[in-house]
């Protein structure tokens, strides 16, 4: 999977800059008999299509070309988390940079200002793409120039008199990481096929969500009108742990939607009193209680929930679960009564572990 992000960073980041010329996403070595075993860089497309040759370019620098970029897999991918649905890995790329100054810039000696546009080019957020989901990409440096990254190649004398100025080289190192979707019939996805949490709001006053997860875990995150307008866009962020606010003002005349997909098994506590929630929906009851959202805090008093069905689901997840020393707020507003029998049973049992529970 790693030769697909390297080539949509190619694609979509380092073929726009300026000083790109000949680039390429994830390398490995070609020995080349008839040429007496030598040995050059060729990029990895195991999604060519038929005459599609563009994945047998040449990466071997020579004096025609501005500049050379490509990337070199540094060390095993490892998976890190394991769902039914996804399943999580990091790694490390190498990004190998070779410039002709005399091409670039002839007035150009320090490659600090090449790499910093490199670098700012590349987004830590990359999103999801041909069953890859929650990408992201962070710089972690850049090795020593010592002329290491070329030795696995027999590059001749000539060529190798291109690591002397005026032209240069350097290793940028970056830290990626993604998920699988385990069934994925399609070539690009844009959210985890999973249920995601949704929280529905009425009013054109400003609202104020407040939710907390497992500190560093990341999760994705929208809020938009019922008729799909972005009031905040969907985007990457990362639990702290603590409670992170997020106050949108709503379309006129429209209600809104607080959307957490994927990332929401990290979810841990929602504080939205009165914040006019009419309803609220949430993963549907897995066949094991491990498999539950570890809901810990949920505060929904003071609102309009006027359908008791709502409360049902939530209160018969929340009792599955098998979490101790909750808290379950959905007194107050014209939040309905719990008047069915097996939710109230469910409550009694809740409280016997624990939870601190308000209702009307």
């Amino acid at each position: 999977m790693l030769y697909k992000i390297a080539r949509h960073i190619k694609t979509e980041y380092l073929d726009s800059l300026s000083f790109a010329d000949r680039t390429g996403g994830l390398v490995r070595l070609m020995n080349d008999h008839r040429k007496g075993e030598k040995s050059f860089p060729v990029e990895v497309n195991q999604d060519k299509v038929l005459g599609d040759m563009q994945y047998l370019r040449g990466l071997t620098p020579d004096s025609t070309k501005k500049s050379i970029m490509y990337f070199e897999q540094n060390g095993a991918p490892n998976v890190v988390e394991d769902h039914n649905e996804w399943y999580g890995v990091e790694a490390t790329l190498s990004l190998v940079c070779w410039f002709n100054y005399q091409e670039v810039d002839p007035d150009m000696y320090d490659p600090a200002y090449l790499e910093a546009q490199i670098v700012s080019a590349i987004p830590f957020k990359l999103g999801s793409f041909e069953c890859l989901t929650a990408v992201t990409c962070a710089f972690a440096g850049q090795d020593h120039n010592d002329g290491s990254i070329f030795t696995k190649y027999t590059y001749n004398e000539p060529e190798s008199q291109f690591f002397k100025y005026p032209y240069e080289y350097f290793v940028l190192n970056f830290d990626i990481s993604y998920r699988v979707v385990r069934v994925c019939d399609e070539n690009d996805i844009e959210n985890l096929p999973v249920d995601p949490v949704l929280i529905y709001m009425s009013g054109n006053a400003a609202k104020t969500a407040s939710v907390a997860g497992v500190s560093g875990k990341e999760y994705q995150l929208r809020i938009y009108a019922l008729d799909g307008t972005d009031i905040t866009s969907q985007a990457l962020h990362e639990f702290s742990g603590e409670y992170q606010d997020y106050t949108v003002t709503p379309k006129v005349g429209v209600d809104s939607l607080f959307k957490i997909d994927y990332g929401r098994m990290y979810l841990r506590k929602i504080n939205m009193p009165a914040q006019d929630v009419y309803r609220i929906d949430i993963p549907a009851l897995p066949s094991d209680a491990s498999e539950c959202l570890r809901f810990e805090y949920i505060d929904l008093s003071g609102n309009a929930i006027v359908s008791e069905s709502y409360f049902t689901l939530l209160i018969a997840y929340l009792y599955f679960s098998d979490i101790n020393n909750g808290t379950l707020a959905i007194d107050g507003g014209t939040n309905a009564a719990i008047t069915d029998v097996v939710s109230l049973a469910y409550l009694t049992v809740m409280a016997t572990r624990g939870w601190t529970i308000t209702k009307n």
